[in-house]
């Protein structure tokens, strides 16, 4: 359990958050960004059963290629995408931490041990949804072999994720 040391001038310190913790908020967050986007998109009328065409399959009405349901899944992916992004965003710069990471008692700071700034909590989630996630999980993984337990975001954004 290794410390990180906040300010030279402050006495806090803090313990590496543990890859369980990080993972059991992750996927917390999950869930909550799931059923928020289930929502938008079931409010604004490509919920699941119309985002695959069985609706309008079912009812023989899928007339061209134009009325296909790539639309819907194309705006889902949109919405999980920016949804996720805006979330993770505005609750480490606010918070510095998400709901999971609350249920979890860790937190996000910058290597200086201040909480991130807009700048950093978006380049943050950014490079989490862009790249860690993309390349085979591959970011996440990468944080086993790290004595801090830095992703591949956190290692681009200057953060670490500690225990609250």
């Amino acid at each position: 359990m290794a410390a990180h040391k906040a300010h030279a001038d402050e006495i806090q310190t803090y313990y590496f958050a543990n890859l369980g913790a990080r993972f059991a908020a992750w996927f917390i967050d999950g869930i909550i960004l799931f059923v928020g986007v289930l929502v938008l998109s079931i409010v604004l009328g490509f919920g699941f059963p119309n985002l695959f065409g069985l609706d309008d399959f079912a009812r023989g009405t899928l007339l061209s290629p134009y009325d296909s349901p790539t639309i819907g899944v194309f705006l889902v992916m949109f919405f999980w995408l920016g949804g996720g992004i805006f979330y993770h965003t505005a609750m480490v710069a606010n918070y510095g931490q998400t709901l999971g990471k609350m249920i979890c008692g860790v937190k996000v700071l910058t290597v200086d041990g201040a909480m991130p700034s807009w700048g950093t909590s978006f380049l943050r989630a950014v490079c989490a949804f862009l790249l860690s996630r993309q390349i085979l999980w591959l970011g996440y993984i990468w944080a086993f072999f790290q004595p801090q337990h830095q992703s591949w975001h956190d290692m681009i954004a200057r953060t670490f994720v500690v225990k609250a």
